[in-house]
């Protein structure tokens, strides 16, 4: 007869065997990565990578996954941005104002459009729509608009683009 507590103590074990085998990968892949180094092997990308961390004295292995991350975030916040950018160029766009702030999951749009023109307006909605569609990033674009006549001005917050 087995007891809940036999299953839960089978289940930790085999938990603690998936931890140990990633940290046994992980272990033997850095310490083929040295041995490569050090023979001056070892590919030139992961070579000039391994410089970099050695030269900033980076061995806190979460650090270095954390700041990889932030660098990631910040380039797919460029890659939308820019997207975005290009298809209210191509779309031919008429704005008045526009700015970007951005959130953890998403890129704050504000922008000021000219007065009545709703054909201009739809162009907007799309460019905004087939930006976020063609995302591959978990960021997405949030926008407001406004049309000029309602006077605002761009949030403190918002860096304007013009």
């Amino acid at each position: 007869m087995k007891t809940q507590t036999q299953i839960d103590i089978k289940q930790e074990y085999k938990t603690s065997e998936n931890e140990n085998e990633f940290f046994n990968k992980l272990i033997h892949s850095i310490q083929v990565d040295k041995d490569c180094y050090g023979q001056k092997i070892l590919n030139p990308i992961a070579q000039e990578k391994y410089n970099r961390l050695i030269e900033e004295n980076e061995t806190n292995l979460i650090e270095i996954l954390d700041k990889h991350s932030q660098k990631k975030d910040e380039s797919d916040f460029a890659k939308l941005i820019w997207n975005f950018i290009v298809l209210l160029s191509k779309n031919k766009v008429k704005l008045i104002k526009l700015g970007f702030d951005k959130s953890d999951s998403n890129i704050l749009i504000w922008a000021i459009l000219p007065d009545e023109d709703e054909k201009n307006e739809n162009k907007f909605i799309a460019s905004v729509s087939k930006a976020n569609a063609e995302n591959e990033s978990k960021f997405y674009l949030d926008a407001v608009w406004f049309e000029k006549e309602d006077n605002l001005k761009l949030p403190s917050n918002f860096i304007e683009i013009f």
